[in-house]
This record gives structure tokens, sequence and C-alpha cells, in this order.
């Protein structure tokens, strides 16, 4: 992918598939979990280099270590910041307008979307998650997630989670 990265060509060959794949408009998931530093991060670098030297919209989102973040963190880096409502009808319209706007985002051009460190994320954030990567299918969007898998630093929001996605047809899990 990039000069200067060695290792991880395996890694790196079902990455760029699905980049190609979800440039083609067939949308997917890639979930890179490991210990921390193991290079799940690096690898969405390259990728998002790849990307965007393929003329695709890159953007990312890191979930916070520390408490206090406002929910939806790491989607309000991503796609920016936006108003929410009070009752579960304006939550839920709220989804649905957050997921169309992913996808309006990567119509045009295409689209790698990096959530780091999921293992720390809100539940809301994991709720939209569930929510897009089940229309991924055939939007031009890839949504690449990274996560901690030691069962010790991953909540119960964030298990039911990977639970739910590790059931999407375009689902590749990656563990460098």
């Amino acid at each position: 992918m990039v000069g200067g990265f060695v290792g991880r060509a395996v890694e790196q060959a079902h990455l760029v598939g699905l980049l190609g794949e979800a440039l083609d408009g067939r949308g997917g998931l890639a979930l890179l979990a490991g210990e921390p530093g193991i290079g799940k991060t690096a690898l969405c670098e390259r990728l998002a280099q790849l990307a965007t030297d393929r003329g695709a919209l890159v953007r990312w989102g890191r979930c916070p270590e520390s408490t206090g973040a406002p929910p939806f963190w790491p989607w309000r880096q991503a796609i920016g910041a936006w108003p929410e409502g009070d009752s579960d009808v304006d939550r839920f319209m709220f989804f649905e307008a957050r997921a169309e706007a992913v996808r309006a985002l990567a119509a045009e051009r295409g689209a790698l979307i990096v959530l780091d460190d999921l293992h720390w994320a809100d539940a809301p954030s994991l709720q939209l998650i569930r929510l897009l990567a089940a229309r991924l299918g055939t939007a031009s969007i890839l949504l690449s997630c990274t996560y901690r898998d030691h069962e010790a630093d991953l909540s119960e929001s964030v298990v039911a989670t990977l639970g739910v996605l590790a059931r999407a047809p375009d689902l590749i899990r990656i563990k460098p």
C-alpha cells in the first residue's frame, strides 16, 4: 500500500479489496481487533492514504478513553455536529437521518470512515454503527472499526454490538 510499511500483507490485501468493492458501490465493514500497539490504527492510516489517492472521502472518528465526551463523539468527528431530539420517535428519526447523511457523503466519490478505539465507544455511537452496518451493502462506504479484543476492555454494549456486526454479510475481521 504505502512504501515503508512492513508486514501485514495479508491484512492489507483484505482491506484494499474491501476498499475497492466499496468504491464500486458494494460497501462493507472491517473490524480490526487486537492488543494495544499491534498496528490496527496504522493499517487504517495506510488504507486512508490509499483511499485518498483514489479520490475517496476519508473521515475519522476516535472514541475517547476518558468519560465526559458528548454522545456520538466519534460520529461528530467523522461527519460533523447535529441536533438530537428527546423522544423515542425523535431518536429514531435522528438515527435514520444520520445513516442517510453518511450514505450521502459517500454517494459521489465513495468514502472510508474509520472509527478508532471502538472499545471506548458510547452506547448511542454503537447504535448508529449497527444501523449503518445493516445498510452498507449498496453504499459506496467502507466502515472500518478498530478495537481491543481483550474481554476486560469491552463494555457490555460493545460486546453486544460486536455480536450484531459479526452477522453482517459483508464483514471482514482482521486480527493484526
